[in-house]
């Protein structure tokens, strides 16, 4: 092929493209503008940091509680921050778990716990109308504030650990043998064997605990 030649087909298919490009700004619709909404802030008198964004348009309310806590401020207490997350939930006010969890399903309601290295958190999602919303939220005060941490449900959540920890265990020396490409690809989070060690039910009544649940942000 001479060059004349090649130097015209580039030509053609520039055309081309920009006859494409053309037909298909002419084709697709204007896009309609999406505006942000405003996120309002305020502090409550007791130090609360509240972030709201108002969405009149969902029937839902989405609540996010965050602790500035989690393992970094586990101390002496490896595990603590880790224990009290999960059993904020087990049980609150004398109710059980079972119990907790069928009065937030009655309401078509969430409730959830966890915590990570620098923080902590409990979410609820509740439908906005206040016959569910209040006795949602009456719930959450007592899973935030008069939590059980029954002995039972402590030990068992132990001996959970225990078999999370021994399974990685397991799973490590499998990993092992693989190509250390595919090794890391596989590789997950150790679970901490002084977590459940250490974590006793007097951590949890201690001021260890105040640490691990940490100031609201």
């Amino acid at each position: 092929m001479s060059i004349d030649m090649q130097h015209e087909l580039t030509r053609t298919m520039y055309r081309l493209l920009a006859g494409t490009v053309l037909l298909l700004g002419s084709l697709l619709p204007a896009l309609p503008a999406y505006a942000i909404p405003p996120i309002q802030h305020w502090l409550t008198s007791n130090g609360l940091r509240v972030y709201y964004v108002h969405a009149p348009e969902l029937p839902m309310v989405d609540l996010n509680i965050t602790f500035a806590a989690g393992s970094a401020r586990d101390g002496q207490h490896s595990g603590v921050a880790h224990m009290t997350s999960t059993l904020l939930d087990s049980g609150a006010a004398g109710l059980s778990a079972d119990e907790l969890a069928s009065r937030i399903e009655a309401l078509g309601a969430e409730i959830d716990t966890g915590s990570a290295r620098d923080m902590a958190w409990v979410t609820l999602r509740s439908l906005s109308d206040a016959e569910y919303l209040q006795p949602a939220l009456a719930i959450l005060g007592d899973i935030l504030g008069k939590p059980d941490f029954n002995k039972q449900d402590f030990e068992r959540e132990r001996e959970r650990t225990d078999q999370d920890r021994d399974a990685w265990s397991s799973t490590s020396l499998r990993l092992h043998r693989l190509p250390p490409r595919l090794r890391a690809s596989c590789r997950s989070r150790k679970p901490s064997r002084r977590s459940a060690k250490m974590v006793s039910m007097r951590a949890l009544a201690s001021p260890a605990r105040s640490r691990a649940i940490g100031p609201i942000s």
